[in-house]
């Protein structure tokens, strides 16, 4: 098997998903998406902790 051709494959992969996960928390932060998902943490948070 070509194992460097493999893992050149599998290293794209996690490199795209990487970027597009990092791309989303910057939308999220620059629409103001992110105060409100902060919240809903928060309550989670304090519901658990009592």
């Amino acid at each position: 098997m070509n194992r460097k051709g493999s893992e050149l494959a599998l290293n794209t992969i996690i490199l795209t998903i990487i970027a597009i996960i990092v791309l989303v928390i910057l939308v999220l932060i620059f629409t103001g998406g992110a105060s409100t998902i902060a919240g809903k943490f928060d309550s989670i948070i304090k519901s658990l902790t009592g």
